[in-house]
């Protein structure tokens, strides 16, 4: 008998509880039916393709790790969205790519910040400071503990009608052909540089040179370039900079955002809600997951240099005091671009007074 009455209490209780579970519909809300599109994991009424330029080839972790990315947000949209990622130079160069998406001709790109320099103030801000920071986590907590970002993303969406989720990948790390250790080793040097670094260096005595990325190799190859940076060994290793360099300079001259995924704004409103909400989840943990994949593979990267037979150069003192003090007064010249750029200065020296001197790593 008494197990009898615990069965029908327990049979009591889940009925019960399957009843709090329920909720009535609102008077103004209609109850979904069968067949009824509500969520994203039903089958979708539209598709949506989409175009994704990148600076970048299969052979690097980034461009994988987006691609892995991409087949996330289809499964999640249930097909819903379609993104197809483009190795660089596939439909648009490079510098060509934030007017493209800005426009529409493709509705995203992954972009360097360089060819936002021109256009965007605050670009100039947020990509490669030189000698402030070197450290990876200080960077990000830089970027997103004072606010840089948000107002870099903020005048992204104003000037550009972008949507803009950076990736924090981009150190100022350079291999030369040439030794480069003292502030005399960079006079009549043709080096890639770009925003304020460009402007240090062209102050040290070198000659900056503008290059997509497809043209490094060729450029060191034949002469035209001395030195020229990239954001990590391993894609330095994947455009096969080891064959045609002879030295690695250390420490990188800075680091900060190193590309940029951009969506058109209006491509991006035309989406559902539930869409927009997928892209936001992915992509805005690019900033934070583009660490972890950069570390992944930059000691076997590094090491894979070293055994090609480049050699070490390490920046003295001197030319690292130097090229703080010239940073520092190139930043601050920059502060007075716009409000937004001022923002950041005062963030920037906040920062700086808080964790004592410049640090080089």
């Amino acid at each position: 008998m008494k197990k009898a009455l615990a069965l029908i209490l327990a049979i009591a209780m889940v009925f019960a509880l399957a009843a709090c579970g329920q909720t009535s519909a609102p008077a103004n809300e209609e109850i979904p039916t069968a067949g009824t599109t509500n969520t994203v994991s039903e089958k979708p009424t539209k598709v949506y393709r989409w175009r994704f330029q990148s600076t970048e080839n299969e052979s690097i972790a980034m461009y994988r790790a987006r691609n892995e990315l991409c087949q996330k947000i289809a499964e999640e949209t249930n097909g819903g969205l379609i993104i197809t990622q483009y190795a660089g130079g596939a439909i648009i160069s490079d510098m060509n790519i934030p007017d493209a998406v800005s426009t529409g001709t493709i509705e995203m790109g992954n972009v360097y910040l360089n060819p936002l320099y021109a256009s965007v103030p605050t670009s100039n801000m947020v990509g490669i400071l030189p000698g402030f920071m070197f450290n990876v986590a200080e960077c990000m907590m830089f970027m997103q503990s004072y606010g840089a970002l948000e107002i870099f993303q903020k005048e992204c969406e104003e000037i550009l009608n972008c949507v803009c989720y950076p990736e924090l990948t981009g150190r100022a790390l350079y291999l030369s052909t040439k030794p480069i250790t003292e502030i005399k080793d960079f006079k009549g040097l043709q080096i890639k540089a770009y925003g304020p670094l460009g402007s240090v260096l062209t102050k040290l005595g070198a000659s900056c040179v503008s290059l997509n990325s497809s043209e490094i190799y060729t450029s060191l190859q034949t002469g035209l370039c001395d030195a020229a940076n990239w954001g990590a060994y391993e894609g330095a290793v994947g455009a096969s900079l080891q064959e045609v360099c002879n030295y690695i300079i250390e420490p990188a001259f800075g680091i900060g955002i190193g590309t940029v995924n951009m969506i058109n704004k209006d491509a991006y409103d035309s989406l559902p809600a539930e869409y927009q909400a997928v892209l936001d989840k992915y992509f805005s943990q690019r900033i934070t997951e583009s660490v972890l994949i950069t570390d992944e593979g930059e000691y076997n990267a590094k090491q894979l240099m070293l055994d090609a037979g480049l050699e070490v150069c390490t920046l003295s003192d001197e030319a690292k005091a130097t090229m703080q003090e010239l940073a520092l007064k190139e930043i601050e010249k920059l502060s007075e671009t716009n409000d937004a750029c001022g923002q950041i200065y005062e963030q920037l020296l906040l920062y700086l007074k808080y964790n004592n001197e410049f640090a080089w790593n």
